[in-house]
């Protein structure tokens, strides 16, 4: 196994997260990043185990408030870090 251990901090100091604002979450920047996704899906609480870097846009979270508070809620609970854009 590697040595190498990326964080989510790793991950916003690449030049194409250069934009990317923090705008909750601060205490996490420290947390290991053991995979990453790219899902435009809203319950990814059955495809994901936890600890991993979820990139999407947030089309599909537009149209439902209820499906963004639970796609948040999912993200919580498996202490997954995801930028929105």
């Amino acid at each position: 196994m590697s040595p190498f251990q990326l964080k989510v901090l790793d991950v916003l100091q690449n030049k194409y997260f250069q934009n990317a604002e923090v705008v909750a979450g601060h205490e996490g920047l420290t947390r290991n990043v053991k995979w990453v996704h790219v899902l435009e899906i809203i319950h990814v609480d059955n495809f994901l185990v936890g600890e991993e870097l979820v990139l999407t846009t947030g089309l599909s979270l537009q149209h439902s408030i209820e499906d963004f508070v639970s796609f948040i809620e999912a993200i919580i609970q498996k202490k997954l870090c995801c930028p929105l854009y």
